[in-house]
């Protein structure tokens, strides 16, 4: 059986005032199968929170929804007309934002609800605003102006050439809009779209895996980065990885595996896992439109922020005790590099303060098992003046290592 997929979402907020506020707003999303073909006319189950302050705020309202998609995969719900969760609708303070939408879907119908998506809600209906607002001091009354004299009524102009059908969407991007046409052409607007603004340094959107795991993700140059170690335990297609603790186990491994640093779950928050070279080989362990960087990608990236010995300085989170080291770091970059350590081939663990990420590129095309990565480590550890560098060296493919992922 396929797996359908929430292919394209979009929320879009449209009201309409007569003699009173409408207490919801619409909510549609395109749903599209494994083989991105359109699910028409198929029944779906939708958990709907809307969360304050931010993606992992306090829940202020939740309902559920069961519909279908039409003949065109699309599905339309009003958001505030669902079978009430928790709270109340009627009464969401929407001055005292921001406010995220947490979407939870079931692609079968029912409540087993495994994609998850969050989005803030850039802007609020103007009247469900207005609601909680508090009227400001009225101003003086102007001048009645003269009235202007009445135009001529303009001839009738000819009737438009018939038009034609044509398959068109609308993306709404976290800064702008983008009109998408059908085979793939599109019309970004000027000065609006994520496109075209797109910043050269600082935090973009959150991006989510298949386990529900959410990431910072940060611009740094002309790339785009996630800003924290991958935790997922999945590939993008549900197709789980191995959890092994064994060193035995480890050392032998064919398939795609992972652990926790010393094997305490504890170390997820922070450092994330640790990946082998089976696992991270696999074009789906990043999530959807991601992809596992090249030894040049992680080169590009270094020599932006200024060099081998410059460039930790810049990446490394401000933490002496992590690193067991009187180092000067700033994160200046928002990369967020923490000491994540290693598994070594024998499945023992470092415990030398450095971390080390895996690249994709192989550093002879005749030893597959010898790949390149990127390790943030430091020279004269027991120096009074420990200095952070960074190298790109070979490394043994049974290693456990982590993962930054960049966007495609």
């Amino acid at each position: 059986m396929k797996k359908n997929i929430l292919f394209i979402f979009m929320s879009l907020f449209s009201m309409c005032l007569k003699g009173q506020t409408p207490q919801k707003f619409s909510y549609q999303a395109i749903i599209r199968n494994s083989s991105n073909s359109l699910a028409i006319n198929q029944k779906v189950g939708i958990l709907i929170s809307i969360l304050q302050f931010s993606e992992k705020g306090l829940v202020v309202y939740s309902e559920t929804h069961t519909s279908s998609t039409d003949a065109n995969g699309l599905l339309n719900i009003s958001i505030g007309d669902g079978s009430v969760v928790s709270g109340d609708f009627t009464k969401i303070d929407w001055s005292k934002g921001p406010y995220f939408v947490k979407t939870e879907t079931d692609l079968l119908g029912g409540t087993n609800y495994l994609i998850t998506t969050v989005s803030e809600l850039m802007s609020v209906p103007y009247a469900l605003y207005a609601l909680n607002s508090q009227p400001g001091i009225q101003g003086d009354k102007g001048d009645v102006g003269s009235q202007g004299p009445i135009g001529i009524t303009g001839t009738q102009g000819p009737q438009g050439i018939k038009g034609v059908s044509s398959n068109i969407k609308l993306r709404v991007s976290f800064t702008g809009d983008t009109l998408e046409f059908e085979k793939g052409k599109f019309i970004i607007i000027p000065g609006i779209s994520l496109t075209v603004n797109k910043p050269v340094n600082g935090y973009g959107p959150y991006i989510s895996d298949v386990d529900g795991n959410t990431y910072k993700t940060v611009y740094i140059g002309t790339q785009h980065w996630m800003a924290d170690n991958l935790k997922v335990t999945r590939y993008n297609d549900f197709t789980s990885l191995s959890n092994l603790t064994d060193a035995k186990q480890w050392l032998n491994s064919k398939v795609g595996s992972w652990c926790y640093l010393n094997n305490d779950t504890i170390n997820n928050k922070l450092y994330g896992k640790l990946y082998n070279y089976v696992a991270i080989s696999n074009k789906n362990i990043c999530p959807q439109g991601w992809h596992i960087p090249s030894a040049d990608e992680w080169t590009i990236l270094i020599k932006y922020l200024g060099g081998t010995n410059i460039a930790p300085i810049k990446m490394m989170v401000v933490a002496t005790k992590l690193w067991g080291l009187n180092i000067k770091t700033t994160n200046s970059s928002m990369f967020n590099v923490f000491p994540a350590e290693s598994r070594q081939y024998d499945g023992s663990f470092t415990n030398i303060q450095f971390s080390n990420f895996w690249s994709s590129t192989l550093t002879d095309p005749n030893i597959p098992h010898s790949l390149k990565f990127l390790r943030v480590n430091f020279n004269g550890k027991n120096t009074a003046n420990p200095i952070p560098s960074s190298s790109i060296l070979p490394n043994y493919s049974i290693d456990g290592l982590s993962v930054r992922c960049i966007k495609d």
